[in-house]
């Protein structure tokens, strides 16, 4: 992809068609998606050059492609292009590995099939323990590497197709103690502090062990899945990631000629996601070419809720139309228009509604 890759996974095409003399007025691009369905603009303006983005779930598809626009005021369609194969992609979502700690060895275990956004399997991982090189494999795959005992070493895993667009992972992984290493007398179990909602700082506290001196390390879970790059006596609840899940921490414990061992605490109660009540959004206006519509969000809580707004002409993002207003222009007579409404708050969930679509006279 030339552009930038977004959550959302796109199809990224350029078109081009030459119109000669022809005065072609409210020029557009449609598209068809997989042969079903009917044709939806893609986009509005001259046909000479045209930079789309167009959403789809992510993966393989076919699309085609056709120019309309106006003669004289009389509506021409073109001929269909044949249908391309194209790829829908987008930034890869999140995925933890699996680890396995037993005895000196640890076990990496993965399968990203599903966290790609439609990139490639092949050479989709790349994980390094300690100073080793960086290791590339295919999207399902596992790993055991012998460390020893009572060691740790640093993780780094990543998947994506690159560098620069891929979901990383950082972990500190400890090996457990050779047999018949005496055990501490007090190892006590640690204790979560603090309500596990989003945005807010957990830490731990926990008894005294003994004998004395122990060194302490921490690592906080998520569903029993190790967070990466938590390895603090502190936690903040992160809400893109955490809503309904259960968070616990793990107390290492480490001493000279003692066996390590690690507790973990009692869960936390599933985080409770904090939630928007959006408004119902209606277009406001007479929906004829030249006059201007407005926005009526509706009430939207709790107050302040940052609003952003994108108009759609059948369906498909106007270009350019991100404003509370809008006035329609030649190519939406005929058409459906509607808008969407987007609010935004930290930490709660984004929050989209989309108005009644109205047709333009």
């Amino acid at each position: 992809m030339g552009g930038e890759v977004t959550d959302v996974p796109e199809i990224e095409v350029i078109l081009s068609v030459d119109v000669g003399s022809l005065d072609v007025r409210s020029p557009r691009f449609e598209y068809l998606l997989d042969g079903a369905g009917s044709w939806r603009t893609a986009y509005s303006g001259p046909l000479d050059h045209a930079y789309i983005r167009i959403a789809a779930p992510a993966g393989p598809h076919t699309i085609a492609f056709r120019a309309a626009g106006a003669l004289d005021g009389v509506p021409v369609i073109g001929a269909a292009s044949v249908p391309v194969a194209v790829l829908s992609l987008g930034y890869p979502t999140r995925y933890d590995p699996v680890i396995t700690v037993d005895g000196p060895r640890i076990t990496l275990a993965w399968d990203v099939r599903g966290y790609l956004a439609g990139w490639p399997e092949e050479r989709s991982v790349v994980y390094a323990f300690g100073d080793d090189p960086y290791t590339f494999a295919d999207a399902v795959g596992s790993t055991t590497l012998d460390v020893g005992y009572d060691r740790t070493v640093r993780l780094v895993f990543w998947h994506g197709p690159n560098v620069d667009v891929a979901r990383y992972v950082y972990l500190e992984l400890a090996t457990g103690s050779p047999p018949g290493t005496p055990s501490f007398a007090s190892a006590p179990t640690p204790t979560v502090v603090g309500r596990a909602v989003p945005g807010s700082t957990l830490s731990v506290r926990t008894e005294t062990w003994r004998p004395g001196p122990v060194t302490l390390a921490y690592q906080w879970y998520r569903d029993g899945q190790r967070i990466s790059d938590a390895s603090g006596p502190t936690y903040e609840v992160d809400a893109r990631f955490d809503g309904g899940k259960r968070i616990t921490v793990g107390v290492r414990g480490s001493a000279p000629g003692r066996a390590s061992v690690e507790r973990v605490s009692a869960p936390t109660p599933r985080v409770t996601m904090p939630v928007i009540s959006p408004g119902v959004p209606a277009i406001g206006g007479l929906p004829l070419v030249g006059r201007q519509l407005t926005v009526r969000t509706g009430f939207w809580r709790p107050a302040p809720i940052t609003l952003t707004y994108r108009w759609l002409r059948d369906g498909v993002v106007i270009p350019g139309a991100e404003e509370p207003a809008y006035t329609p222009v030649a190519a939406d007579r005929g058409r459906l228009l509607e808008v969407s409404v987007t609010g935004e708050r930290y930490p709660y969930p984004t929050v989209s509604r989309t108005s009644v679509a109205v047709r333009v006279g």
